[in-house]
């Protein structure tokens, strides 16, 4: 019986040696591929931050070595090819260039008589320093959503007023202006043509423009969403259009991004 126990301790132990060394195989084999995942990942981010085009937002050329390597952007006819692919210019609503902004169409209806004024209301001096201050929020957040949305710059072209009559007679229930607003260099197209509510400080004799119905809602920027282009740091190796001077040339590539659009300003109720 002693026997037989030794013998199976012996067989025990042995298994047990095997199956440790088998699971220190598979650790060490393992641990050496995270290793290689970790080298590979760290050559491809060490790749794209030492890439020798970037930072060029111009065609030019960077010495590489012994040789010049070509750096290339795409041309404003190239990025209107591309937009095409993604649904094309809304001339409405995006221009590419500045002169083209500047005819873009109205997006206000021309003004109708305006409807009566109301009284001036009680204790104007109160009610004009609670209108600054609520017109200092909402231009607070009206530059948020500029930064937000990529804008470096907005001009406004012609308001509409709350009381105003609309086209069709109704009174108007919210103010809005028609804005053309430029974005960020590295969008394309580069001007956008919006509805933006009003961020004028109201006058003593009106109530603030941000609130409508009567104060029973509160005026809402509603807005409208396009495909454009956004420029990335990312460069796609093409043929070089002179081997012999250039051995490698890349071309900066565009991507699609949704660039919102102020449409509208809404009243919505409480």
């Amino acid at each position: 019986m002693d026997f037989f126990s030794t013998f199976i301790q012996v067989i025990m132990f042995f298994t047990t040696l095997f199956v440790v060394s088998i699971c220190a195989g598979q650790l060490a084999h393992a641990s050496s591929t995270q290793q290689i995942t970790r080298v590979v990942l760290s050559q491809s981010d060490h790749e794209k931050r030492h890439h020798p085009c970037k930072a060029s937002i111009t065609n030019s050329t960077v010495p590489t070595g012994k040789s010049l390597t070509l750096c290339m952007v795409p041309t404003e006819e190239e990025l209107r090819e591309q937009l095409k692919k993604i649904g094309g210019l809304n001339r409405y609503y995006a221009a590419v260039t500045k002169e083209e902004a500047e005819r873009f169409v109205n997006l206000l209806p021309p003004p109708q008589p305006t409807s009566p004024r109301k009284k001036a209301m009680p204790f104007p001096m109160i009610w004009s320093h609670l209108s600054s201050v609520m017109s200092r929020n909402r231009r607070a957040v009206s530059l948020r959503t500029d930064q937000e949305n990529n804008i470096v710059s907005s001009k406004k072209t012609r308001c509409v007023h709350r009381g105003d009559r609309t086209e069709l007679g109704m009174v108007r229930l919210c103010s809005e202006c028609q804005r053309i607003s430029r974005l960020s260099s590295d969008r394309f197209p580069r001007y956008i043509n919006e509805v933006a509510c009003s961020d004028e400080i109201p006058t003593v004799l009106e109530k603030d423009d941000s609130c409508c119905n009567r104060g029973k809602g509160m005026c809402i920027q509603r807005f409208l969403l396009l495909d454009f282009l956004v420029r990335t740091e990312n460069y796609a190796e093409v043929p070089s259009p002179d081997p012999e001077q250039f051995p490698k040339a890349f071309k900066q590539v565009w991507e699609r991004y949704t660039q919102s659009i102020r449409s509208c300003c809404e009243c919505q109720l409480w």
